[in-house]
């Protein structure tokens, strides 16, 4: 399931890790963590599956085809530091809000 609408300013850029954070796919992780769902280590795969959620979302959301192999990677980075993922899906996002303000004739995000 697709998020909700881009917004209008929005998913970076990113000049620090901390930035990132600000995000709603760190802030859901945060919550899983701030209300026990899950603990060290993920065993339940929640977290794993959050950052692939949002990773998917920002795909779908972006109009972005995905191959059997483009999916191999986004799970391999749900696995890696959800700071590096809020990159890639803010990349994802400005890349197609860019490509849209083209497309429509106005200036870029």
């Amino acid at each position: 399931m697709a998020t909700s609408a881009l917004p209008t300013k929005a998913w970076g850029p990113y000049a620090c890790e901390e930035e990132t954070l600000r995000e709603p796919m760190p802030q859901a992780i945060r919550h899983l963590h701030g209300s026990g769902q899950t603990t060290s280590g993920d065993p339940d795969r929640l977290v794993r599956a959050t950052i692939e959620r949002h990773l998917l979302d920002a795909c779908a959301d972006s109009h972005v085809e995905l191959g059997g192999y483009d999916l191999r990677i986004l799970a391999w980075l749900s696995d890696a530091d959800y700071s590096a993922a809020q990159v890639v899906i803010g990349l994802i996002r400005r890349a197609y809000a860019s490509g849209n303000a083209v497309g429509q004739n106005r200036s870029p995000l």
